[in-house]
């Protein structure tokens, strides 16, 4: 039964609907690359396959506790997607009805350890459309907690193979 609740709470949390500390991290900082530092924060993404979903952390680098008010991670994060072409992904159905700005209006406070990452997956197959064969280039934004100014994580490149 807790394992059933585990996995509603990811389905609902990797769609926006719910924000939680996943400090559980699937990946594992070994395998992580981590953009600039900016104001004592680190943006990391990391892909999860087979369906490409991205694993995204957002780790305080300062020795002590640090909080912030944040909007759902699905509106916190800006993710940055170019299809085979260049061209910037269009979003499905799915995607413009979840990402709607009706439902960016809750807010969560959100506590980030020192030194620790706080994790989340975003399920970037679903919410964008990836049917084009090729390779695509993603990469994701955040105003860092506390000062506003821009994090970037680490760019990757996702293959998509045709049928």
């Amino acid at each position: 039964m807790r394992r059933t609740i585990e996995r509603v709470m990811d389905v609902l949390a990797n769609l926006g609907f719910v924000m939680r500390d996943t400090r559980r991290d699937k990946v594992g900082e070994a395998h992580r690359q981590w953009g600039p530092e900016v104001d004592g924060f680190v943006l990391s993404i990391h892909l999860v396959e087979p369906i490409p979903t991205l694993s995204v952390a957002l780790k305080n680098t300062r020795p002590v506790e640090r909080r912030a008010r944040l909007p759902g991670w699905l509106f916190y994060y800006s993710v940055h997607l170019t299809t085979p072409d260049g061209s910037n992904a269009q979003l499905t159905p799915f995607g413009r009805q979840i990402l709607s700005p009706e439902r960016s209006q809750q807010t969560v406070e959100v506590v980030f350890p020192p030194g620790k990452p706080v994790v989340t997956e975003i399920p970037i197959a679903t919410l964008y459309d990836m049917r084009a064969p090729g390779e695509y280039r993603v990469f994701v934004t955040c105003p860092a907690p506390g000062s506003g100014e821009t994090l970037t994580s680490n760019e990757l490149t996702i293959l998509v193979k045709g049928l």
